[in-house]
Formats: C-alpha cells, sequence, structure tokens
C-alpha cells in the first residue's frame, strides 16, 4: 500500500540480549515507545521484530528507535539496529531482508530457534495481502445496505446507509481465505479503512446520511487526522462510523480518545455488535454514541412477552439514542425485531421504502469473523 511504511529490528548486536529477562524488556521497551505509531507489531526470531505502520507515523517511529538506540548506547548495553522499508516502492526489499535474517538465524549449528512462528507465517501471509490490495478496484468489491426506520409496523423512511467491503467478493479477488480466518479478515479491514473512507467521501451521488465501519485504532492516526481536515463539515455531519463493541471491551480508554476526536469533527458515531444484555450498561455510560447497533440473534425467537416488554421499556427510556437490529436476514426477524421495539431494521429482509438500494450479501460480521 502507498500509505504504509515496514521497520526491521534487529537486537542481534544487543549486548547480554540472549539473557531472557533483557530480551523479554527491550521488546516491550520498544512496543511502549513506539505505541503512539500505532505500529502493528510481528516477531521474526527472538532478535528480530517487524513493525508496519502508516506512512504519516514515520517521524514518530523514527523518533522512538533513535532514541532507545541513544539509551542503549550511553549505557554500554551495544547497539539497536533498525531500518525503515517504503513498502509501496520496496516491498521487494523488504520481503528480501526479512528472508536474509531469518537465514542469518538459522544457518549455524545450535541455531537459535524462531519464535512465534504462527507470526512469521502471518507477516508473509500479511505482505501477500499488502501487495494485493494495492491493485484491487475497491468499487468492484463496494456494497450499500440501508438501515430502514419503521413506523406503525410499516417502512418509513432510511435512516442511514450503509457502505462496505463484501468479504466474499474480495476474498474471490485475492483467492486468500479472509472470512474464516480472523488474523487475516483484521489485517484488510485495517488496511482497507482509509480507502474505504476516501471511497464515500469522494461519492456525492446520494444527500443521505451514510456509515462505514471503522476501526477505533486507525481513528488516532495523523493519516485519519489529515483525511478528516479535508471533509467539508456539512459532509461529516452525514457520516456515521460504526465502531465495534469488542474495541471497546478491549481497550476503553483507546476506544473513549476515538470517540472523542471524532465528535471533535463532527462525525457521529455507532457501536456495533452490542448484545442484547449489555444493551442498557452501555447506552447509559456511553454518551458519545448516537447509535446502537443490535445484531439479530436466535434466541429471540424463545423471547416471552414479559421479556419484549422489558426490552420496549428500556429503548423508550433512551429517546436521543437510534436502536438498530442489524442482520434481519427474512420476514421472521423483522418482525420479531418490531415487536421487541426495535425503531430501524437493517438486513437482507428488510423492506426499503420509496429507493432502489443495492442488495448486499451477507458477510461474516466485523465481531464475529475479527475477534
Amino acid at each position: 500500500m502507498a500509505d504504509s511504511l515496514g521497520a526491521i529490528v534487529d537486537f542481534n548486536d544487543v549486548i547480554s540480549f540472549g539473557d531472557l529477562v533483557i530480551a523479554n524488556t527491550l521488546g516491550t521497551v520498544v512496543k511502549d515507545r513506539l505505541a503512539a505509531a500505532h505500529c502493528r507489531e510481528f516477531r521474526l526470531t527472538s532478535r528480530v521484530m517487524v513493525l508496519v505502520f502508516d506512512a504519516g507515523e514515520a517521524a514518530l517511529a523514527e523518533r522512538g528507535l533513535t532514541q532507545i538506540d541513544r539509551d542503549l548506547a550511553s549505557s554500554h548495553h551495544g547497539k539497536l539496529n533498525w531500518k525503515i522499508f517504503d513498502l509501496n516502492g520496496d516491498l521487494g526489499g523488504f520481503r528480501a531482508e526479512c528472508r536474509g535474517l531469518i537465514e542469518r538465524a538459522t544457518a549455524h549449528r545450535g541455531h537459535e530457534e524462531l519464535l512465534f512462528r504462527l507470526d512469521a507465517d502471518r507477516l508473509g501471509a500479511m505482505m501477500h495481502i499488502v501487495d494485493s490490495l494495492a491493485t484491487v478496484d475497491l468499487a468492484t468489491h463496494m456494497r450499500i445496505q440501508a438501515a430502514v426506520r419503521f413506523e406503525d409496523n410499516k417502512p418509513k423512511s432510511i435512516e442511514f446507509e450503509e457502505q462496505w467491503v463484501s468479504m466474499e467478493s474480495l476474498e474471490q479477488a485475492l483467492d486468500v481465505p479472509l472470512q474464516s480466518d480472523s488474523y487475516r479478515f483484521g489485517v484488510v479491514t485495517e488496511l482497507l479503512d482509509m480507502r474505504v473512507l476516501r471511497a464515500v467521501v469522494s461519492d456525492h451521488k446520494t444527500g443521505r446520511r451514510v456509515s462505514i465501519n471503522f476501526n477505533t485504532r486507525n481513528v488516532l492516526t495523523g493519516q485519519f487526522e489529515a483525511a478528516a481536515h479535508k471533509i467539508v463539515e456539512s459532509r461529516r455531519r452525514q457520516m456515521i462510523f460504526e465502531l465495534a463493541a469488542a474495541d471497546l471491551i478491549h481497550d476503553p480508554d483507546q476506544f473513549s480518545a476515538a470517540t472523542k476526536r471524532l465528535k471533535e469533527f463532527g462525525f457521529q458515531i455507532a457501536l456495533d455488535g452490542v448484545i442484547w444484555p449489555a444493551v442498557e450498561s452501555i447506552t447509559k455510560t456511553r454518551q458519545d454514541v448516537q447509535f446502537i447497533k443490535v445484531p439479530w440473534n436466535e434466541a429471540f425467537k424463545q423471547a416471552g412477552e414479559k421479556e419484549h416488554r422489558a426490552l420496549r421499556e428500556m429503548l423508550a427510556r433512551y429517546p436521543n439514542r437510534v436502536f438498530v437490529l442489524c442482520r434481519c436476514d427474512d420476514a421472521e426477524a423483522c418482525k420479531i425485531g418490531l415487536d421487541l421495539g426495535f425503531p430501524v431494521l437493517q438486513g437482507r429482509g428488510v423492506i426499503v421504502p420509496n429507493i432502489s438500494v443495492p442488495r448486499a450479501r451477507r458477510s461474516t460480521s466485523r465481531a464475529q469473523a475479527r475477534r
């Protein structure tokens, strides 16, 4: 990708790195120092880390690595070797360097064992995906699905149109399994976030509100901030960023920082993948979220009138929030969703009023496929 860089960090010349405590400590220091740059980290061997990050974060990454190198030198602990590659212009050189370091580690008798072999394999998978996505025509794989507001159990208006990339379509184009591999799914969605954002911003065919799925960590990058500044204010007010509930659970502080930044730019926020038992607690505590998206669950079929009444009363307590029951793929799901009191439904089975919207094939949800 044109906006991705790779850094190879080699600890071989750090004195006493063979000590397990020092090895673990130094690896942690590198990750902590580079946390602000939002690097994705892979481990080739016990002495070699590989980092991948956005071009806009290069200065932060370089300062962090330089400072670590200075600290090691001043404490007489040897030298940290590192090199940054442009993955768009020198992808081959980056791969060759990685292969060379692995060969160097395994070439002699009693060689150092490769650590986290799965991560080494993942690095190769990730580089293949990066290479392939650079040539993908994104428009071919984009889909639109409307979220529809109902009144008196009848479709009344379109609340927003969600635009997303079909994983079925993309994995066929790349000939790589994506939905069945949460790691690959995560890499692809992170790499595609900015491209999807640019595509949606440049599409002025409709004045409707539009939503896109977005990785929480990507909101905090310099690349996102630069792109957001270029979006006119009227367009920002029409855009909803769908952040995964799993991101909130995994790192609440990061989630709060992301929602704060989105609100500062004037974007609206949806929390996607909220399970039924957590709806009220999240609605009560997350004042920064305007839309709550609850995925359809077969358990809804077993809910009795008591549960239906309780949920309707709970939804009524928050008139300023928009509750969306998504993945309503047939008439039965739509009927139960309306009985439960959801004012907005989304899915293949939802009737869209007065407009022709491209029908979306259902793709594995982000929350299920990534996590």
